[in-house]
């Protein structure tokens, strides 16, 4: 934030999520002071994220030498949208020497459940039996039918927080390949554990995941969850979850191969 002559300089953290077609950014100074902005989904990312990264320093009143690290959605997610995202990300830092964390989408979908479920002023001591029985299945939309989805633990932080841990994912396919492959891992579940659905894909798919998860004896709860992302990532970066690395170094997560490498190989088997 833009200080008085003589006070302290605030640094921040600024995340972008290209993850979905809206897409969110966030600017967050302290745990009390997050500004998070929705984009505009009938524009493409490139054409509305000079503007919307504007109007977020000046909602925050940050200057952008203020940040300290920036965090960026790594996905799953698509493909352009992604790398829209990530050199966006990239250019911020190279023009201001900073690092950037890398988000995993599905980490952040889950966390946004468990903040919400577990908010810190609520928190028991760290045996909490509800934190210890839950599991998070992230359930975001792929597009052309398919859903990526992660499934998820909590963990609690020295400081109170939870954190996401993955114990299976991301995967990517239809509903039903997907729960048929996290078969072998929900079977093992006991009577004591509650499931919970969250992502943009878990109204879409309520149907086949409540045929699917009908004979489970654990308790199941689904729910749309959060479409906006960018100040749970931040979150997620100031907790140190993930490393920050060089701009040059940042890789998206993708786990559907691009639609030109596919294009390319049925063209080429059609010869």
């Amino acid at each position: 934030m833009r200080p008085n002559k003589g006070t302290e300089i605030r640094m921040c953290i600024l995340t972008i999520d290209t993850s979905t077609k809206s897409g969110s950014l966030a600017i967050r100074c302290s745990s009390e002071e997050t500004v998070e902005l929705v984009g505009d989904a009938s524009l493409t990312h490139g054409e509305r994220l000079p503007n919307d990264i504007a109007r977020l320093l000046e909602r925050g009143k940050v200057n952008l030498a203020d940040v300290e690290v920036f965090g960026v959605g790594i996905g799953p997610g698509s493909f352009t949208s992604l790398r829209v995202g990530i050199a966006t990300v990239q250019g911020l830092a190279v023009g201001q020497n900073r690092k950037v964390a890398p988000v995993p989408t599905l980490d952040a979908v889950a966390a946004a459940r468990m903040a919400e479920k577990y908010p810190i002023e609520l928190l028991r001591p760290p045996d909490d039996d509800s934190v210890q029985r839950t599991r998070i299945l992230a359930w975001m939309d792929g597009q052309r039918g398919h859903v990526f989805a992660g499934l998820y633990r909590a963990e609690r932080t020295a400081t109170g927080l939870t954190r996401p841990v993955c114990i299976d994912g991301p995967r990517v396919g239809s509903p039903i390949e997907v729960l048929d492959s996290l078969r072998a891992v929900l079977s093992e579940w006991d009577t004591r554990l509650t499931l919970e659905v969250i992502g943009s894909a878990a109204t879409r798919d309520k149907d086949v995941l409540r045929s699917r998860f009908a004979k489970m004896s654990s308790d199941v709860y689904i729910d749309r969850g959060e479409s906006a992302l960018a100040s749970v990532m931040a979150n997620l970066v100031a907790s140190k979850q993930y490393a920050a690395v060089g701009p040059e170094e940042l890789q998206p997560l993708y786990v559907r191969r691009p639609d030109a490498v596919l294009a390319r190989e049925r063209r080429k088997n059609s010869e």
